[in-house]
């Protein structure tokens, strides 16, 4: 057919801490869950600083005594203080278009 339909793809979580080091040391924010995610964050995920890295909120949840909704309202604040970006994971369903494209001069309308 002229059209598939790929069922939701899983893209993971990613993160990457824009504020430098030194930065780092003198942010203190007044949610602790903020500052217990970016600890977590920090003694759990290697490259930060350099590129995006592939997260798990899962797994900060369970080792660090929070739910997934603390960790992902910690990680949107995080943002939004322009100390790291963070991509939510997402699920999607793609629909692609399996033949080349016509140029407009070949196709007759009738």
């Amino acid at each position: 057919g002229y059209i598939e339909y790929i069922e939701e793809m899983d893209h993971q979580s990613r993160v990457m801490i824009l504020a430098t080091k030194e930065e780092l040391y003198h942010i203190h924010t007044s949610n602790a869950d903020v500052d217990k995610v970016l600890q977590a964050l920090l003694r759990t995920y290697t490259g930060l600083f350099s590129d995006y890295v592939f997260i798990n909120e899962s797994v900060l949840s369970f080792r660090y005594g929070l739910t997934d909704q603390q960790i992902y309202d910690a990680l949107i604040e995080l943002t939004r203080l322009r100390i790291l970006h963070y991509i939510p994971r997402k699920r999607t369903a793609y629909i692609v278009i399996t033949t080349s494209r016509e140029e407009p001069k070949y196709v007759q309308i009738p």
